[in-house]
């Protein structure tokens, strides 16, 4: 079965400047070196390469210059005008354009499989009469979102394949009453992450020492993007409360992202970022970007992952990376989340988190044998081969 799997196009595979698409994608490149099935990977040029899979064929467009400053553009007046989804808007004119080169690469190659990942725009191929005819039995889109837009391409949507993440997505799919998607046209496909690799790590004693950290200090771990939607705010305000209220109370949080993976613009809420953790400034510390590679080893350094998640996650990557670290994590009950960690970790409701999260720090840092106790449960329920696992169900659902 010779299949084609297309990039959402904003970050490179292999997933070397992040991404949750991105890593699973590289993952299931990781299993093809063994499984050896004719794989091809289409995405945007990009500086990296994947010479490193021997067994996926690497295809790539070029998005001219021009492009990419019109993105640039559009951008900047968005976030200007402080509109809240100004990220949005740094690669549109780069999709459209990436889908009218998808459409003339279909026209020269031939697939058995198209699999379309998170970018509904990269749809717009099959508004071709001859690609809708030729594929449009053929073609899966996954979604790793909910979809609130379809640009257009209802028609196309409600005719191919929709891959869910969850549950809670394919609910919020099928609730859709705007789409009218058929059910039996969504499957589920389960994210994973290579558990094994995030469980066998140590604890890193330079990597400690770089961020002036004791093996004994008090180790709070957040991972991920600065925004709003991650619930870094309500994390910020909640250790405040704790050290204006128990002065004995010692902690350091370490802020393990980036601002939209890298993007370096301002709005209001970074500034809110920037005030509430200018009154932690001795207890806080913002990484910037790490590597995928090397995010275990911050794992390793928590006493606690609080991941306060205020949005509909689908999913939620970073959840399954914390407990396969076996760590003890602080989450909310929220869209997909539960399906991942329930049993391994502390879900709280949103509508109460500022009162509650608090709370809960306090009494899981006081009570050692309690984190300990979720640790151990972690440690037990890590799947080895969860990789693999991932990459037959993939196929299974596609075949």
């Amino acid at each position: 079965m010779k299949t084609l799997m297309i990039c959402p196009g904003g970050l490179p595979v292999p997933a070397v400047r992040g991404g949750a698409v991105e890593i699973l994608l590289t993952n299931i490149l990781k299993i093809n070196e063994i499984k050896c099935n004719d794989l091809t990977l289409l995405q945007p040029k990009n500086e990296f390469n994947g010479t490193l899979f021997k067994q996926t064929k690497f295809e790539y467009i070029h998005i001219p210059k021009f492009i990419k400053s019109i993105d640039k553009l559009l951008f900047n007046i968005t976030n200007l005008l402080c509109f809240k989804k100004a990220g949005s808007f740094s690669k549109i004119v780069s999709s459209f354009y990436y889908s009218y080169k998808i459409s003339q690469y279909l026209r020269n190659n031939s697939f058995d499989k198209i699999i379309v990942e998170q970018n509904l725009i990269l749809l717009y191929f099959l508004r071709s009469k001859k690609l809708y005819k030729k594929y449009i039995k053929s073609v899966y889109f996954h979604a790793h979102n909910e979809l609130h837009s379809t640009f257009g391409i209802k028609k196309i949507l409600n005719n191919i394949k929709i891959i869910s993440i969850s549950n809670f997505l394919k609910s919020s799919i099928l609730a859709n009453k705007s789409l009218k998607i058929n059910e039996k046209n969504v499957l589920i496909l389960k994210n994973a992450i290579d558990e094994d690799f995030f469980n066998k790590t140590s604890y890193d004693y330079t990597l400690a020492k770089k961020f002036n950290i004791d093996k004994n200090d008090n180790v709070i771990v957040f991972v991920g993007r600065i925004d709003k939607e991650k619930g870094i705010d309500i994390l910020l305000s909640s250790l405040l409360k704790l050290e204006k209220n128990f002065n004995f109370f010692d902690f350091k949080l370490l802020v393990v992202g980036a601002e939209f993976s890298g993007l370096n613009y301002r709005n209001s809420f970074s500034k809110k970022i920037r005030d509430l953790a200018s009154h932690l400034s001795s207890r806080i510390i913002f990484t910037g970007f790490v590597d995928y590679n090397e995010i275990p080893k911050y794992y390793k350094l928590a006493k606690l992952v609080v991941l306060p998640s205020v949005w509909n996650e689908p999913a939620g990557l970073t959840m399954l990376e914390a407990v396969s670290s076996g760590c003890c994590l602080i989450t909310t009950n929220s869209g997909g989340i539960p399906e991942y960690v329930k049993g391994r970790a502390i879900l709280l409701e949103k509508n109460n988190l500022e009162n509650e999260l608090p709370k809960i720090i306090f009494d899981l840092l006081i009570n050692p044998d309690l984190i300990n106790q979720y640790k151990e449960n972690n440690e037990r329920l890590i799947n080895k081969k969860s990789l693999e696992k991932y990459y037959n169900d993939f196929y299974e659902v596609i075949r």
